[in-house]
């Protein structure tokens, strides 16, 4: 069966897909349509239909999956209201081409592929209005209509493709809410569902790691803001422009909302608007200890699905990496031994131990001097116009790497004044055992998703008495970069990044002896120890 479940399920491009692997419907697709000389065929989305914008379509049937969705509601006999997500697709012929038999065919085919019959809303005999439906404004359509003078006819038709679901009586406990208005409310990447028995909603959030679970209550008494963060520092409670949504003085660990951009703020875990939600609900902020056993239990609902989340990220991962590889029974049973005591705590639900058995993993086991971790946070000094001066990171959200380093480490352009060298950009580390990290490891390496890469030799640092325990890398000197220009965009981009851009830079300690196993073992420890950091207890 075909049919893809879900309130945002069963979206245009999941029906495109559907029809597009399917021999029988593609084959009575005969119209081609010719760009810039070449032929293709014509069965497509929309917004391609729309973007390749054809000289001319030779004769024969065409078909168009429109790109908006549409939903279906109908009362149900219980007093509910049933929601269906559709898809319209557009059925037109050119020349002779004998629409009503094509489109009977190709209809049938959707039909049984999507269990329910196709619903003709609309025939179109008027190449203007043939060419509105596919999104050209008033000129367009003009400009284009002679192109297409062997346009006959066409018909439109919606389908359901998406799963029913109820709204209204008797929902018991935990159904979809009514969605009036869903395409301009909720966003894409969100379901949302509603708990009859305390008539507060609740949205999925489906994120890259997985699934944030947080009640509507919850989210929208978190004021939107463009920055959100945890912070040990309670400096920001009444400063103007900060809000407070949550703090525990005497942990100490503070949550707060911030319009300001590229704010400078050391030691902080930065979130987004959900897992602050998410955060605001947690133990540390909330005493729930006088509730009952059950009620207890339902007020970490938002923590445990959000750990449970990356639990099944790091169990999938591993699974996906063993299973690509060519092992045999016994190679098998040794890697479960070797990871039995991690996925044993995945299973449990229990992050923290999770990440106390890959800790001792990955002292004892194979290539321990490998480290690789994400760069996923940090704080920015800048000129307010898009040139970054320095940009700190803190270790204590990078796993074993921030183990050997201690303090703040940052890289940018902050030359100390008893530099002898023509570098103007620099990598500063404190090592608590320099000679120590110099034994253990040769590189530490910093790779941008769009493959930059500033690597250092640990051995080529250099140290000053004024400065006991810190040690500098010059980005000309030490790291093979030509000039202050091309320092400069390196250290633009690592500050773009810190201020929530899209590219995620990786740093890795390496003696180059790292294997497979421990870098898998490494990469989900990070992800271990970045989901405590945001989600603490």
């Amino acid at each position: 069966m075909t049919k893809v479940f879900g309130q945002h399920a069963g979206q245009p491009r999941d029906l495109f897909a559907a029809i597009k692997a399917d021999r029988n419907i593609a084959k009575r697709v005969s119209a081609r349509e010719v760009v810039a000389g070449k032929e293709q065929p014509a069965l497509m989305l929309q917004d391609a239909r729309y973007t390749t914008d054809p000289d001319s379509i030779l004769d024969g049937i065409e078909l168009v999956v429109i790109d908006k969705p549409v939903y279906v509601r109908e009362g149900a006999l219980s007093g509910q209201l049933a929601t269906t997500t559709g898809v319209c697709f557009m059925i037109a012929s050119f020349g002779a081409a004998d629409l009503d038999a094509a489109a009977a065919e190709i209809v049938g085919l959707i039909g049984a592929k999507f269990e329910n019959t196709p619903e003709l809303v609309e025939e179109i005999n008027d190449v203007n209005v043939y060419l509105n439906r596919l999104g050209y404004d008033v000129a367009e359509q003009s400009a284009r209509e002679a192109r297409f003078p062997n346009f006959a006819d066409a018909q439109v038709y919606q389908v359901l493709t998406g799963q029913r679901q109820y709204a209204g009586v008797d929902q018991s406990p935990l159904v979809a809410s009514e969605i009036s208005d869903v395409v301009d409310t909720y966003p894409r990447n969100a379901i949302s569902f509603k708990a009859q028995d305390t008539g507060r909603e609740v949205r999925v959030f489906i994120e890259n790691a997985g699934l944030n679970f947080i009640d509507q209550t919850s989210y929208d008494s978190i004021p939107e803001k463009k920055q959100y963060f945890l912070d040990t520092d309670g400096h920001h409670v009444g400063e103007e422009g900060y809000v407070t949504i949550a703090s525990n003085p005497a942990y100490p660990l503070y949550l707060y909302g911030t319009d300001i951009e590229h704010a400078n703020h050391d030691n902080t875990v930065t979130l987004t608007r959900e897992e602050a939600a998410v955060v605001s609900t947690g133990r540390i902020f909330n005493d729930v200890t006088g509730l009952g056993v059950i009620a207890q239990a339902r007020a970490m609902q938002p923590y445990i699905i959000a750990d449970r989340a990356v639990l099944d990220k790091m169990q999938a991962a591993v699974a996906g990496y063993y299973h690509a590889q060519d092992l045999d029974l016994a190679t098998i049973q040794a890697k479960l031994a070797f990871w039995q005591d991690a996925l044993n705590a995945a299973v449990a639900g229990s992050v923290e131990l999770a990440a106390a058995a890959l800790e001792g993993m990955s002292a004892s086991g194979p290539g321990t001097n490998y480290q690789e971790v994400y760069l996923q946070a940090g704080s920015v000094n800048w000129d307010g116009a898009g040139t970054y001066n320095w940009i700190y990171y803190v270790p204590w959200r990078l796993g074993i790497v921030g183990s050997e380093i201690g303090g703040p480490f940052w890289l940018g352009k902050r030359r100390p004044s008893w530099w002898t060298g023509v570098d103007q950009f620099f990598l500063r580390v404190q090592f608590p055992n320099y000679a120590q990290a110099n034994t253990d490891y040769n590189t530490i390496t910093f790779t941008s998703q769009a493959g930059t890469v500033l690597s250092f030799n640990i051995a080529d640092a250099v140290t000053d008495p004024s400065e006991p325990g810190y040690y500098y890398w010059g980005f000309q000197q030490h790291g093979g970069v030509v000039d202050d220009t091309e320092a400069q965009a390196i250290t633009n981009e690592l500050g773009i990044y810190t201020g929530h851009g899209a590219t995620y830079w990786v740093v890795a300690l390496s003696n180059q002896t790292g294997t497979p196993d421990n870098e898998l073992v490494e990469l989900a420890l990070n992800d271990l120890n970045d989901h405590l950091m945001k989600f603490p207890r």
